[in-house]
């Protein structure tokens, strides 16, 4: 995590003095420097009034912008610093990355305004507690929105909890609150809102204070917001990992479908996160709501049909996690094999601890890697888009080899979880880890023959993925099966010889191993940030 500073009243003062300043600027070439010139040319002057005017109106207009979006980073310091004591004039420090979030948001909020003023007024001719009639005239009015995302938002924001809860036990209402989150301008205090409102089931807490949301009514929000990856990667960020905690253990989780749905949503959210950084920090942040310090331990009654649904999260983690390969630099490449390799262990650290503490006696580990829930680990969600990791080739070769090596050479399950799972002891976690990695490794492999940077001993042509996914996901498995005849990158300047792919295998496994023999064996482990 980055942390910056800033002092937001700073901001705003530069921002409005230069922004004064350009604009007494313009006036005076407008009603100064123009005429004078228009007339010194009329008298036969060598000029172009015009051009001079224009060229000084486009330099005032880039200056207006740039002052603008000055003031626009101090409003997301505040925004990203959220309620803290402080004096004036003292500085905000805040993660970069919450605070690029909020410059973008704020963006898109000064370029829909009126939009957002439009949704915002129709909200405000509510009453604090609303009649039907009053409720549902103003919801014929916002189904005639339901399109208009920023319109959408603009409502949502302005509404209090008790009116979002009120709307929300309303089928009809699901899809202008789904819109309202595809805006991205939706803020924190209204997924509270709605967080609030998703927990308060009817025939729970009957308390005549609140409305109370169906089971149905619940659920079909989730899948409408799963079924728009926008809107749920929109939700999934705005949630922090308390909220994500009170929806997975708390009231709302008394409907049985709720946890698998909500990790759904989830998955769909991880699936279209922009760039490994964020997909890292939402595994994170799953990771700690659900299993972190003070999280329910999960039985395994419980625990074991979220198996499914949480492989499906940490797979699309896992992937949108992996980081493209450095170039062929050999000590680069070995650097880059041990990142991933740490990166997937603490990435699925707290899951498996969670899965090995069900007190089972390692059931459902065993019953994970039996069932084929490995493999599933690394199944595809969706087919990568070029360049995202392995360039232009779908990463369904890395995952064919995974599937085909699970079942022939490198997986023979005959006793071998006896091995692993040895009665009243802990797993062997050197033998888990050789089953976890496989997935990991091919598509570690796969991103180096996509980028031209996997060659045979003795060779410097590399091969290559063809057309043929089958002949592709064959390849991978060549060369993981054959590790010691395949180097990836070359020498370099300093004479550093290429890394094979044993070499990468073992830099990846063993930092990998080293995580997650931590998460099964400490049982006081934390995921580290």
């Amino acid at each position: 995590m980055t942390t910056v500073s800033a002092i937001p009243e700073y901001l705003a003062r530069y921002s409005d003095v230069c922004t004064q300043g350009a604009e007494q600027l313009q006036t005076w070439v407008r009603t100064v420097l123009t005429p004078s010139l228009l007339a010194y040319e009329n008298g036969g002057g060598p000029c172009v009034a015009e051009a001079i005017d224009a060229n000084v109106a486009r330099q005032v207009a880039a200056a207006y912008y740039t002052d603008r979006d000055v003031r626009t980073v101090g409003q997301a310091f505040l925004r990203a610093g959220g309620v803290l004591v402080r004096g004036r004039n003292q500085p905000i420090r805040a993660d970069g990355k919450a605070v690029e979030t909020f410059v973008q948001m704020l963006r898109k909020e000064a370029a829909h305004q009126a939009q957002i003023k439009a949704g915002a007024a129709l909200a405000h001719e509510l009453p604090t507690v609303m009649n039907a009639g009053e409720r549902q005239r103003v919801e014929r009015e916002l189904a005639k929105h339901a399109d208009d995302p920023y319109f959408c938002a603009g409502f949502f924001n302005s509404l209090n909890v008790r009116q979002i809860e009120q709307f929300l036990a309303q089928p009809g209402n699901i899809q202008p609150l789904v819109s309202a989150y595809a805006s991205g301008v939706l803020t924190e205090a209204t997924t509270g809102h709605v967080v609030e409102a998703l927990s308060r089931l009817v025939g729970r807490d009957n308390s005549v204070e609140h409305n109370h949301i169906t089971p149905e009514q619940q659920i079909a929000l989730l899948n409408a917001l799963r079924s728009n990856p926008t809107a749920a990667l929109n939700f999934a960020n705005s949630l922090s990992a308390a909220q994500i905690r009170h929806l997975f253990y708390g009231e709302a989780s008394l409907n049985p479908p709720l946890r698998s749905t909500l990790l759904a949503v989830l998955t769909t959210a991880m699936g279209n996160v922009d760039g490994q950084p964020r997909a890292h920090a939402l595994m994170h942040k799953v990771s700690q709501a659900l299993f972190g310090e003070g999280a329910p331990k999960l039985t395994h009654n419980e625990m074991k049909p979220l198996i499914g649904p949480l492989m499906q999260f940490y797979a699309a983690g896992v992937t949108q996690s992996q980081t493209p390969p450095p170039g062929a630099d050999p000590i680069a490449l070995r650097r880059w094999a041990e990142g991933l390799g740490r990166q997937t262990g603490q990435g699925l650290g707290l899951f498996l601890k969670a899965a090995n503490e069900t007190g089972d006696e390692h059931e459902l580990l065993k019953s994970m890697i039996q069932g084929g829930y490995v493999n599933v680990l690394f199944m595809p969600t969706a087919v990568l888009a070029p360049e995202a990791l392995i360039g232009n080739i779908a990463y369904t070769a890395g995952v064919g080899a995974a599937q085909s090596l699970f079942s022939s050479e490198m997986d023979p399950l005959t006793g071998l979880l006896d091995k692993l799972f040895p009665g009243g002891s802990h797993a062997n976690t050197s033998l888990l880890n050789d089953r976890l990695a496989v997935g990991g490794l091919s598509l570690t492999v796969s991103s180096l023959i996509s980028r031209g940077l996997v060659h045979p001993a003795g060779s410097n042509t590399p091969v290559s993925f063809g057309a043929d996914p089958v002949k592709n996901a064959e390849l991978v498995k060549k060369i993981m099966l054959h590790p010691d005849e395949y180097y990836a990158g070359k020498k370099d300047a300093q004479g550093h010889e290429p890394p094979s792919i044993t070499d990468l295998t073992h830099a990846y496994r063993d930092l990998e191993l080293g995580e997650i023999s931590k998460a099964l064996g400490d049982p006081d482990y934390e995921q580290p940030d």
